[in-house]
């Protein structure tokens, strides 16, 4: 079976029959990004979608001035590609950089849409993926207008603790919607690892209202 670790991962949105899967997996090509390496920038049309295996990823815009708005972070085991871009048909907004060496399994997103009329299966794991990407979306409104910054900054190391340690404090800081000043405040009143576990359950239960 090509690539088995991906065909679990999506198996596990949607059941993929093995005869599926050997036609899918065709399409998809494993790919290694350096730090710092581009796999999507705003104003070039957009044509790939991809799955994380490893590494670490930032979505973000970009103003006229050159300043940077941290839009979302990706691990392992999640999916990066201008999305909506996509769908619509247009140029990319967003920017989507490696911030370390990382690897993807990625495809072209037209030949992944082909599958929908294929199979049902497909239809399935295309939904969940779009109601995935609604709830993150869904999420960070939700953070952005009940949590604090103090309470955003400790949900980010929560699901991210070990990048917390790695991501530039001015692209998490951009992230919160703070500056780095203030994340340097947030930052000195108490430990990144305590407080923010003792925290992060809450914050999870809260997001979990805001989705019902």
């Amino acid at each position: 079976m090509r690539y088995p670790e991906l065909h679990g991962f999506l198996s596990r949105l949607h059941p993929i029959p093995a005869g599926e899967w050997e036609k899918a997996g065709m399409m998809f090509a494993e790919r290694a990004l350096r730090k710092g390496e581009f796999f999507a920038r705003a104003g070039e049309e957009p044509r790939h979608f991809a799955v994380v295996r490893s590494g670490f990823f930032r979505l973000y815009y970009q103003d006229g001035e050159g300043k940077e708005y941290t839009k979302a972070f990706r691990g392992p085991w999640s999916f990066i590609g201008p999305y909506a871009e996509m769908l619509l048909g247009r140029s990319s907004l967003t920017y989507v950089v490696a911030t370390e060496d990382s690897r993807v399994f990625a495809a072209e997103f037209p030949r992944l849409v082909s599958l929908y009329e294929e199979h049902a299966c497909w239809q399935a794991v295309g939904r969940k993926i779009a109601e995935g990407l609604y709830l993150e979306k869904l999420q960070r409104e939700f953070e952005f207008l009940q949590l604090s910054a103090r309470e955003r900054y400790d949900a980010f190391v929560g699901e991210f603790p070990e990048y917390a340690r790695k991501v530039p404090q001015y692209q998490i800081a951009s992230y919160l919607g703070v500056t780095p000043v203030g994340l340097s405040r947030l930052v000195g009143k108490s430990s990144r690892s305590e407080h923010a576990r003792d925290n992060h359950t809450e914050i999870r239960a809260r997001r979990g209202k805001a989705r019902g």
